[in-house]
């Protein structure tokens, strides 16, 4: 892979000065002030980073549009390491090459083969220093995840408590490593991400998600001695059955049944929630409902009343209220706009 005209910036100032990248950095100015404090450096560094670098790496920066839900993006080779957060989920595969993965006061090499996924919040920082590397960013829409890929957190093992924790509990730093040997159908399987991918306004989200899913597929297959948490994991038994019965129940679901279902107080059932995922079952019932009513919106041609009714919805002007407030617009809007981009 020929250097990017902005990996030719960074490969310049990292030959000059390799000491400076010995730690992530904050921001770009933290970037430009240690830097300048190296005497041997003789290029200048720009007063802007030559890609993306900021604290919070949000969706808007990678997608498109509203439509597409699965994206890829090259890691900048050379680009010093900078802390950052996701508003997504993202998984690092290293396709050749190798990197340094930061998460809090740990690093670590993950060598061609090797992965990690990293969920929403997490303060991390990536870095690569090679030619040879190429390591690919897989980022999925967190509403994506929870609602499309819900069917993964049903398995059993290492990986779906892993998946649980990652999105339900996001008050900790988590990340899932393998440092294996390379597996030929993962690589393959990013092969063919990649592919898709490049066919830009022909690629097909419907194929780049399912081919995503043959991937986490292929994880779940995993042997756990292979599988590094950092991070704590513990996950408690009622979440899963927490979940499933709101998805389950969108148009009927309260808290009163709920706390039936699971034959513990409605007091105890509130607690649980709100320690587990930072909300309370209101505030999941109404997540759940807004991704289901987004994802039939942009997938049938239900008028925006029956999309209303279908996920539980009487009172309209609460679902525009909570609609707007999720997506930034009314759901009839919403639908226009997603049609546009369509076309």
């Amino acid at each position: 892979m020929e250097l990017t005209e902005a990996e030719k910036i960074y490969k310049v100032l990292y030959e000059q000065n390799p000491g400076v990248y010995t730690k992530p950095i904050d921001h770009w100015e933290d970037f430009r002030i240690r830097y300048g404090l190296v005497k041997n450096g003789q290029e200048e560094v720009p007063k802007r980073s030559p890609t993306y670098i900021e604290e919070w790496l949000g969706e808007e920066f990678f997608f498109r549009s509203l439509q597409e839900e699965v994206c890829l993006l090259e890691n900048a080779r050379f680009c010093p390491p900078f802390w950052h957060r996701l508003r997504f989920i993202k998984i690092v595969y290293v396709y050749s090459g190798s990197c340094l993965f930061y998460m809090d006061d740990q690093v670590t090499r993950l060598k061609r083969g090797a992965f990690c996924i990293v969920g929403p919040n997490v303060k991390q920082a990536l870095a690569s220093y090679s030619e040879q590397d190429r390591v690919i960013n897989l980022i999925i829409r967190y509403s994506t995840f929870a609602e499309s890929f819900f069917g993964l957190l049903m398995e059993q093992g290492a990986v779906s408590d892993f998946l649980w924790e990652m999105l339900y509990n996001q008050n900790e730093n988590m990340a899932l490593l393998y440092c294996g040997k390379e597996r030929e159908r993962l690589k393959d399987l990013v092969s063919q991400l990649l592919e898709e991918n490049a066919l830009e306004e022909e690629k097909s989200n419907l194929i780049m998600k399912s081919q995503l899913m043959l991937f986490f597929g292929e994880i779940f297959r995993t042997s756990k001695k292979n599988l590094q948490v950092w991070g704590k994991v513990h996950r408690e038994v009622y979440l899963p059955s927490i979940l499933c019965y709101i998805r389950d129940h969108l148009q009927t679901a309260t808290l009163p049944e709920l706390a039936d279902k699971l034959k513990l107080s409605e007091g105890y059932v509130s607690r649980y929630i709100r320690r587990q995922t930072g909300h309370t079952f209101r505030d999941l019932l109404r997540d759940t409902r807004m991704n289901r009513a987004e994802k039939m919106l942009l997938n049938t041609d239900f008028s925006v009343d029956k999309v209303m009714e279908t996920v539980g919805y009487t009172d309209k002007s609460r679902f525009y209220r909570n609609f707007a407030a999720k997506y930034g617009m009314a759901p009839g809007a919403y639908r226009k706009q997603q049609v546009a981009f369509r076309v």
